[in-house]
């Protein structure tokens, strides 16, 4: 719902949550894996669009359960990715 004046609400978020789908990127004439970008949906109900790592293309699947990793980019800059959660 596209409210221009609401103000976001922060709260802080468990990091686990469950594959809901996901597209395979293969960069054409680049160099490079493919790798998967997903829709995960936290268990707290937001929805994220992030990468999945550590998992192999058969094995994913929908209701996957993922936890929330941090791929450092550089000492100042790192960014979410999903992983397969392990059991508690």
């Amino acid at each position: 719902i596209h409210a221009p004046h609401a103000r976001p609400e922060l709260v802080e978020a468990s990091g686990r949550g469950e594959l809901l789908t996901y597209s395979v990127v293969h960069r054409g004439n680049q160099r490079g894996d493919p790798y998967v970008c997903a829709l995960i949906r936290l268990e707290e109900g937001v929805t994220v669009f992030s990468r999945v790592e550590g998992v192999a293309e058969a094995d994913l699947r929908a209701g996957l359960p993922l936890a929330v990793a941090f791929h450092q980019l550089d000492e100042a800059t790192s960014l979410p990715v999903f992983r397969p959660r392990t059991p508690d």
